[in-house]
């Protein structure tokens, strides 16, 4: 009676580890499919942008890249986000995003005013412009 006694307790202590491990490799496997997923989405796309400025000649100058006109461009936290195509950019306006036709006009991001005689008496406009080497957008 003692031997069949410790082979229930024994077989309920394989099915319970069997459980733990079915357990387990579903946590792991749904863990792996999250971090998957994430990894899938753009980072352009995990928060949209604040601005995008569409409709236009987006003139820029990289330094990988010759000088380019873009038609588009799209700006989160003060930082250039994307640059593109109407098309590509105004995909990742989200529903707080500002969009704002350019109506073909010419923009220049990343310039900052750097006018020499830039002391007024209103305060001083580079100081006021930029800000941890960020231009702010004044619109």
């Amino acid at each position: 009676m003692q031997t069949s006694l410790l082979i229930n307790v024994g077989q309920r202590t394989n099915h319970g580890k069997h459980q733990l491990q079915v357990f387990l490799l579903t946590v792991l496997l749904f863990a792996s499919q999250v971090s998957f997923a994430q990894g899938q989405v753009p980072s352009e796309l995990i928060h949209y942008p604040d601005f995008v400025f569409f409709n236009g000649q987006v003139l820029t100058a990289d330094a990988d890249r010759d000088f380019t006109i873009a038609e588009a461009v799209a700006v989160r936290d003060n930082r250039i986000l994307a640059v593109g195509s109407d098309t590509q950019i105004r995909r990742m306006v989200g529903p707080s995003t500002r969009a704002v036709d350019l109506e073909g006009r010419s923009l220049t991001p990343g310039f900052i005013y750097n006018d020499g005689d830039n002391s007024v008496p209103a305060g001083d406009i580079l100081k006021d412009s930029q800000w941890h080497g960020v231009t702010h957008p004044h619109l």
